[in-house]
């Protein structure tokens, strides 16, 4: 019979083996350097420009390579720094990267979507929006799809209004003015593609629109009306100036959406129709009085981070206030009965969509436009050459601005204009 103290021993020398086992189970294979635990190469998409942003820290951007199809991995250099930042020996800080506590968070910056056509909505803050994507577009070395001419893209069958792409290449992103039209976008953009609007109170909107086209833009119907109560005028005598079926000031935005000629007030089921097209086809609606909850919904959406978001708002004409009597109220909604149905249906959804993301949506809606406004106070006294690190948080990964991001936010002609994005595009695609 086994003694007490030689039952004791070898239970020790089990245990002790056992230990052993799972030792080398974790380091055995031994492993290399930016492989996954199924030695599946790891890869990340980053940006590969430096402009108007840059990779920070001790990246080197010869350590990253880029395929045929554009997409972007890291060489072994760049694996095996990652490897290194997983284990925790190392900070990768020139992809701004959050720290990664598993394999699946590695995937957080592959994970963005870079598929998306926005549409840009008359005087609905839909330029700051634009320039919004076109940073980001340039960030990820993304294809926009960009007038040859002008401002406005897809206006022809032919589609030679754009600039054009080599055979082996493909469109990424447009949030260029266009009249929305499912045929024609799909003709250049991935299947895959995510539609993004945005929308405004009509009667707002067209205040906005109408001293906007008058005093800037010198549109001589809008010069024709009485400046001696504008706005009313405008409204009661809309049959004397304002004859057109759509315009900047009558259903604008449906007409930005693509709606057909011809519908009338009383034909209610067309209209449904067409606004349960757009349901079908559009991802979200943003609505520009509830602008920072509309980004954030857009940023949880699209799996961007809070410093893809960021932005200063721009292009806004300043005017009197005007409160409508109920007579002109009553009389605009009859005036812009489309622009109303669309702004009634996708507030709805837009409510909707709040509901559903639960309490953690408003504390980050708190905690974003309290970001906003430490970078708006930094770019309004900015120097060349300063910087402002905004630290991480639940919502977002540390980032660092430069005095050039505030003007590519302010939307600086130096910087960002569509003639630079034409001349970036034609030297990209070699054309």
């Amino acid at each position: 019979m086994m003694s007490r103290k030689g039952f004791y021993r070898g239970l020790v020398a089990a245990t002790v083996l056992l230990v052993l086992c799972a030792t080398l189970k974790n380091v055995w294979p031994p492993r290399t350097p930016g492989t996954r635990f199924d030695n599946k190469p790891k890869t990340v998409s980053v940006p590969t420009t430096t402009w108007p942003y840059r990779l920070v820290g001790n990246g080197n951007q010869d350590d990253i390579q880029i395929n045929q199809d554009n997409s972007t991995y890291l060489n072994d250099n760049a694996k095996a720094s990652l490897a290194k930042d997983i284990e925790g020996e190392t900070h990768v800080s020139w992809f701004d990267m959050c720290s990664r506590k598993d394999d699946n968070d590695v995937a957080k910056i592959q994970q963005k979507v870079k598929h998306i056509m926005f549409l840009k909505v008359h005087k609905a803050g839909s330029t700051t929006m634009e320039y919004l994507f076109f940073r980001f577009g340039i960030h990820y070395n993304l294809t926009l799809v960009l007038p040859k001419n002008g401002f406005y893209v897809l206006m022809r069958d032919d589609l030679s209004d754009i600039l054009p792409i080599r055979q082996d290449a493909h469109y990424d992103m447009l949030a260029s003015h266009t009249i929305y039209n499912s045929t024609k976008i799909s003709r250049v953009l991935p299947e895959d593609t995510i539609k993004i609007g945005i929308i405004r109170e009509p009667f707002d909107r067209m205040v906005s629109a109408a001293y906007y086209y008058r005093d800037i833009r010198k549109m001589p119907y809008l010069s024709a009306v009485p400046k001696d109560n504008f706005i009313s005028n405008l409204i009661r005598n809309h049959s004397v100036y304002d004859t057109n079926e759509f315009s900047q000031t009558k259903n604008s935005m449906a007409m930005d959406f693509g709606f057909p000629k011809g519908l009338t007030e009383n034909m209610s089921y067309a209209i449904s129709a067409y606004i349960s097209k757009l349901s079908s086809e559009f991802e979200l609606i943003l609505i520009m009085e509830r602008f920072e909850e509309s980004l954030i919904l857009m940023k949880r959406l699209l799996k961007w981070d809070t410093s893809d978001i960021l932005h200063i708002a721009t292009n806004r004409n300043k005017h009197i206030q005007v409160t409508p009597d109920t007579e002109d109220l009553a009389k605009f909604k009859s005036m812009c009965f489309l622009d109303y149905a669309i702004y009634n249906h996708f507030w709805r959804i837009f409510e909707s969509k709040i509901a559903s993301e639960g309490k953690s949506f408003k504390e980050e809606v708190e905690y974003f436009k309290t970001v906003l406004d430490s970078v708006n106070a930094f770019c309004r006294n900015v120097k060349e050459g300063d910087n402002f690190k905004v630290d991480g948080s639940q919502w977002n990964c540390p980032f660092t601005l430069t005095s050039r991001d505030c003007k590519a936010m302010e939307m600086d002609l130096d910087v960002i204009s569509l003639p630079i994005l034409r001349e970036r595009h034609i030297k990209i695609q070699g054309l």
